[in-house]
């Protein structure tokens, strides 16, 4: 479920004031399956990929190998078993609740575009890898 963080903090205030106490909300978006996601996400940055999908099985025993050769040099692995666990699981949740109280999130294509030029003129993106993408006009459009 893709939404963006500021619809996320606009449903907290809107549950903060308007929800009843002791109920739960979900504040989510639009479900999407992880391919779509990577699709359009590759078609946003103007990079291929992904190339090719890994099972269960394999996540698993990559991060079983990650954890265990992480111990030695003391580095957090770059995937975990709690991860693998999570591949090829949907949840999918409805959001409602927070809806009739008046949550309204902007679709799931815009909150991708949001996170990724945030993430684009971040410091989390290596400057050669910033160099190698081709960004949409989606993405140079969230930064107005």
């Amino acid at each position: 479920n893709i939404v963006s963080v500021h619809d996320v903090v606009q449903g907290d205030i809107i549950i903060a004031e308007r929800g009843m106490p002791g109920e739960h909300s979900l504040l989510g978006s639009r479900h999407l399956e992880w391919s779509a996601i990577h699709r359009i996400i590759s078609e946003m940055c103007g990079i291929d990929g992904p190339l090719m999908t890994a099972n269960h099985t394999a996540c698993y025993l990559a991060a079983t190998f990650h954890e265990i050769i992480s111990v030695f040099p003391s580095k957090r692995p770059l995937v975990s078993v709690a991860q693998a666990k999570m591949v090829g699981r949907y949840y999918w949740d409805r959001h409602d609740r927070a809806a009739k109280l008046g949550y309204h999130p902007i679709p799931a294509r815009q909150a991708l575009a949001s996170a990724i030029s945030w993430l684009a003129k971040s410091d989390h993106i290596s400057a050669s890898i910033r160099n190698s993408m081709n960004l949409s006009q989606e993405i140079y459009d969230q930064r107005l």
